[in-house]
């Protein structure tokens, strides 16, 4: 079962669009909570960034197209972390 930010990263593979990200305060507090706090659930994303999980979501997935952030799979839950040299 694909989790919300796979399907954002398909949807924006399928359309094959070039995508734009704004680089605000808001994706800047993303990545330092991330860098802060290690490997973060989505849930504890959108709870940490004051963010819906729609927005982090999105937010997430295009960092993922990047190479910012990597998601990984353990005990049936997805984290997201800063990917290494970042």
């Amino acid at each position: 079962m694909a989790n919300p930010i796979h399907l954002n990263i398909w949807k924006h593979d399928r359309e094959e669009k070039r995508v734009i990200i704004t680089y605000t305060q808001r994706e800047q507090q993303v990545l330092t909570i991330l860098k802060q706090q290690g490997a973060l659930t989505l849930g504890q994303c959108s709870k940490l960034t004051r963010m819906n999980r729609k927005q982090i979501s999105r937010l997430l997935a295009d960092f993922i197209r990047f190479g910012l952030v990597e998601q990984y799979f353990e005990e049936h839950t997805f984290y997201f972390r800063l990917k290494d040299g970042e």
